[in-house]
């Protein structure tokens, strides 16, 4: 097509590509008088390939890439600041387009490699025991920047493999070989930021996006009931509840969110979502010495979760300088682990990660939050 036929994106298309859905682009593209398929070639090389220059693809012609760019350049996030655990996890601190910062957390296990991403600046959810519920509330993150988290992070150890190895990567994709999952349990409430969540699911488990199945990305929330009956049918990834007590009592003084959606509305919620042959919905129970780790409180959880297919994660909880909440012990932890099994219920111990790095969800995007 000649470089006169292409017009200039309308004031409405200014928006940032990388934020948009394949369907979204699709609809630009076919405004343009352009073949549907070039649609296609733009999402894989922002998200399969992760390239960062319009001037990159080249497979596109020019003078359609010059149109698109008109919409605005290729955002990234710049890697601020990083700290590496000798369990071998990695926490990056992120420094948005807006100044902002924010963190995630690359977690290396056996069989697989997670990410965990952050969907606000701060949160206003205000769960007690959390650092980020201190911070406040800032903004949303755009899916831009929730899927540059990932990108970045790729693109940080695959660089890192190749000066190893002095090889380049026998893989297309930065991400391929390097990150299995991604986990939405970083700063902010997931659900509180829901058409960017949404956005970000699709271009994580799209084919021609990052092409993660549905069963590797999993969106953790407080227990937004709304959000939660509407996001398990429209966004393809798994659900996880972040739960951490047994009554309401001491749920609300954790969680303030209960006072608005308590304990039985949030079991009856969890036990209405639809789930997938196989699949189960997880419980998160970060275990906090003395509040929550009793015997009892266990017998209550298997009570609560008992009419729907539950997978619990017992999770001690991660200390922070700023919390007087403690840890629970290692003996502790398996003793509640045991009560679970024994009454058949499905239960791991989630290792907490990255003691010796600020481990602690927002401990190390607050450092330079505070400092403004």
């Amino acid at each position: 097509m000649k470089p006169s036929m292409i017009r200039p994106p309308s004031i409405m298309e200014k928006r940032n590509i990388k934020s948009m859905t394949l369907r979204e682009i699709e609809r630009i593209i076919n405004s343009k008088g352009e073949k549907r398929y070039r649609a296609s070639q733009f999402f894989k090389w922002l998200h399969y390939k992760g390239v960062l220059s319009f001037d990159d693809m080249t497979d596109i012609p020019r003078a359609l890439r010059n149109a698109i760019a008109e919409l605005g350049p290729i955002t990234k996030l710049e890697i601020d600041r990083k700290l590496v655990s000798k369990d071998g996890s990695i926490k990056y601190r992120f420094k948005t387009p807006l100044g902002d910062f924010i963190e995630s957390v690359y977690i290396p296990e056996k069989n697989r490699q997670t990410v965990c991403v952050s969907t606000q600046v701060g949160c206003k959810m205000a769960c007690d025991f959390c650092l980020t519920g201190k911070m406040g509330f800032k903004r949303n993150l755009g899916t831009d920047e929730i899927v540059d988290q990932v990108r970045a992070i790729a693109a940080d150890l695959r660089a890192q493999e190749t000066e190893k190895s002095g090889a380049a990567s026998k893989y297309r994709a930065p991400h391929k070989g390097i990150i299995t999952n991604v986990v939405f349990m970083g700063m902010g409430e997931p659900l509180d930021n829901f058409a960017e969540v949404v956005r970000a699911v699709e271009i994580f488990t799209h084919p021609e996006g990052y092409g993660f199945s549905h069963r590797h990305i999993t969106v953790s929330t407080v227990g937004l009931v709304p959000e939660m009956i509407k996001f398990i049918h429209e966004a393809n990834a798994k659900l996880a509840v972040s739960l951490n007590a047994t009554t309401d009592e001491v749920r609300s003084k954790l969680m303030p969110i209960n006072t608005k959606y308590p304990l039985q509305m949030l079991m009856d919620t969890t036990q209405q979502l639809p789930v997938k042959r196989g699949d189960r919905i997880t419980i998160e129970y970060v275990v906090i010495r003395d509040v929550n780790d009793s015997v009892m409180d266990m017998k209550r959880l298997v009570r609560l979760v008992s009419t729907f297919p539950a997978k619990i994660n017992l999770i001690p909880y991660n200390p922070n300088p700023q919390s007087p909440y403690e840890a629970p012990s290692k003996e502790l932890m398996m003793k509640l682990l045991r009560i679970l099994v024994d009454n058949n219920v499905t239960a791991i111990i989630r290792a907490s990660k990255g003691q010796d790095i600020m481990g602690a969800c927002g401990q190390l995007a607050s450092l330079e939050e505070g400092k403004k």
